[in-house]
Parts: C-alpha cells; structure tokens; sequence
C-alpha cells in the first residue's frame, strides 16, 4: 500500500509539473473585442434587458477578464472601453420581481416605470451587439431602420437595438465598421 501510495504521488507531481509545460502559450489582441449574440450575450435576465444585468453578460464578463473597462452612460466615442447599448432600469420588458413566497403561490410582478436608453449618443458602434431573440437571418438582415423583435413572456417586442444613432445596415455592418481584433463566436437560438 505505501509503494502504491509513492507511485501515485510522483505520478501527480510529474503531471503538475508536466501541464504547464505542455500547456500551448500563446497571445490575444482585445484592444477592439466585438461580441455578437442573444439574450445570453446582451445580459437578458429576469425577462429585462437593463444595465443592472448587462454588466454581466458573458462580452462584458471576458472584456473585464482581459482589461477593458466597461462603458458608462458618460463616456464618449473616444472613451477606451467596453460600450454596450445600456438601457435604464426596470429596462426593456420590465424586470420580474419576486414580492411574496407566500403560500399558495409566488407572487412575482413587472416592476414599475420605464427604461430608458442610455448610450444614444454615444456616437460609435458598440462592442457588444447581442440583442435578444436573435438569430443568425436576423444578424444578416435586420437593420438600424427596422426592429428587431425580442421573445418576452408578455408576448413580443419590437426594440431598435441594432442602428441606434448610427446608420450603418446590418449588425455584420457594424462589426466590420469596428474593425475587431477580437471577435469569438456566439451561441444563437
């Protein structure tokens, strides 16, 4: 048992100091990550797209994991950093809120108000363009002067999440238009 026990811990050690060695190195250029997606990728959460949860969808997450700072509604065309189209809260299709768990049954109801845009004059085109309920036609054909529809319980609605304040065609367009270093691939339903 004690020869099996040392073979086993040389044998762990060996692989310790064998992965990093093995391990494939090499670099990436995020100075201009574009992110393209759905719901997953706009920070869609709680039936709501709203900057309370943007900031944490997945672009956001990896443009913070390599050093870029996330936009504020403050920034400029000129601001190094990471821009999504932000939208105020209780955002696009109000944010759920669970009000009671109460028996018989949860109480959960669409909480109050109005989001708002915030980045309309933002004057570039963001780097993460995932909108939700897109799908790869739409990536392809949708534009800036008609609206995208996103999936909500309530029913559907149609949102300009795609032009905004620029002209530019399609999302494609607007990638290309950003010239990404940076451009990983995006699950859409």
């Amino acid at each position: 048992m004690k020869r099996y026990l040392q073979s086993a811990a040389a044998l762990l050690l060996a692989a310790v100091v064998a992965v990093p060695v093995f391990a494939a190195r090499g670099s990436a250029d995020f100075t201009r990550f574009v992110a393209l997606g759905d719901s997953y990728g706009a920070g869609f959460e709680s039936s709501s797209l709203n900057v309370n949860h943007q900031q944490f969808s997945w672009p956001a997450i990896i443009a913070k994991q390599v050093g870029l700072r996330l936009c504020t509604p403050a920034d400029t065309a000129t601001s190094v950093c990471f821009a999504q189209p932000l939208v105020s809260f209780p955002g696009i299709a109000n944010e759920l809120i669970l009000q009671s768990i109460a028996p018989p049954s949860p109480i959960i109801t669409p909480a109050p108000g109005a989001g708002q845009p915030l980045m309309l004059t933002f004057g570039r085109p963001y780097n993460n363009l995932s909108v939700p309920g897109a799908t790869v036609g739409a990536l392809l054909s949708v534009t800036g002067a008609s609206a995208m529809v996103m999936r909500v319980p309530a029913g559907t609605l149609k949102v300009d999440c795609v032009g905004g304040p620029f002209s530019l065609p399609t999302e494609i367009v607007m990638v290309v238009a950003v010239v990404p270093t940076t451009a990983p691939k995006a699950e859409l339903a």
